[in-house]
């Protein structure tokens, strides 16, 4: 008991632990990140040779902001993109910034930040959902982050939101929601219009310049372009800011994801109060 309760407590401060498909999923403290067959070639379940791997989430029911794509439910694209603005709303109203010029810009990049996750690449793999007329924002499994290839669902956001002047495609709710945020969107002054993109390519720490110059829905001149203007958008908000400032509205953006994040894992335990503060992973 000892030896079991000693290695505990260090898989516990290292904020992750490894094992068989034995392992237990039930216990609410750890939760499943990544799981993969170590025998391909298995062709029952009974050959399968599975390893888990689970990230610590304590003894309160906070999410980890090491796993922000992972959740005790699924959640569809649409739905968490207005939890998220809603609870920017929220924000921007306790802080005190409803009458200033950064609340629209803050608030439509809640509302546009995971668009790019509705990406067929991104579905597959990270949230292993092959349903295209319902897109998923949220999953209680964890994906394979290098077959995404570089892909950065951020970046794909920042696209949509730009489009081409062509009409978005998908299912009908993620066509009404992106059609109405670039309609916002129009009507945001210049270093707003610059202040909402960084923002949503900023959201996972990446645009800082640098953004990998992936997707499929461009030529790739064209992604080289994007990439450079996220990087000349980073250094004029810089200027206007300073370093200091934008980080905070970064940080804005970042803590209305979390808090979305944490109103759906409250939901799913059939939690009443108000959640409790985001634990920092030891991972992330």
């Amino acid at each position: 008991p000892q030896e079991a309760e000693k290695l505990e407590n260090i898989q516990n401060q290292l904020g992750f632990r490894v094992g068989d498909g034995a392992l237990d999923e039930g216990d609410a403290r750890w939760r499943v990140d990544f799981r993969f067959n170590r025998n391909p070639e298995a062709e029952t379940e009974e050959e399968q040779r599975m390893v888990v791997i689970q990230v610590w989430r304590g003894d309160r029911e906070a999410p980890l902001s090491g796993d922000p794509a992972i959740a005790r439910k699924p959640q569809e694209l649409v739905e968490h993109l207005e939890w998220v603005r809603e609870e920017a709303e929220k924000l921007v109203r306790r802080l005190g910034l409803s009458k200033m010029e950064v609340a629209a810009p803050l608030r439509l990049a809640a509302w546009l930040h995971d668009m790019g996750k509705r990406r067929r690449l991104w579905q597959r793999v990270m949230a292993r959902n092959r349903d295209e007329k319902r897109p998923l924002a949220k999953t209680p499994f964890g994906g394979n982050g290098r077959l995404l290839g570089g892909f950065r669902h951020e970046f794909a956001s920042v696209l949509d939101a730009l489009g081409d002047g062509g009409a978005p495609k998908g299912p009908e709710d993620v066509k009404e929601t992106l059609e109405n945020i670039r309609r916002e969107m129009a009507a945001l002054e210049g270093w707003q219009r610059d202040l909402m993109l960084h923002l949503v390519a900023a959201h996972h720490g990446r645009a800082r310049p640098l953004m990998p110059a992936i997707d499929d829905s461009l030529p790739p001149s064209r992604l080289e372009k994007e990439v450079r203007d996220i990087a000349l958008r980073y250094a004029r908000l810089q200027k206007r800011f300073g370093p200091w400032g934008l980080a905070w509205l970064e940080a804005l953006l970042r803590a209305a994801d979390q808090r979305a994040s944490r109103r759906l894992d409250m939901q799913a335990a059939g939690g009443t109060k108000a959640a409790p503060e985001v634990m920092e992973a030891a991972h992330g």
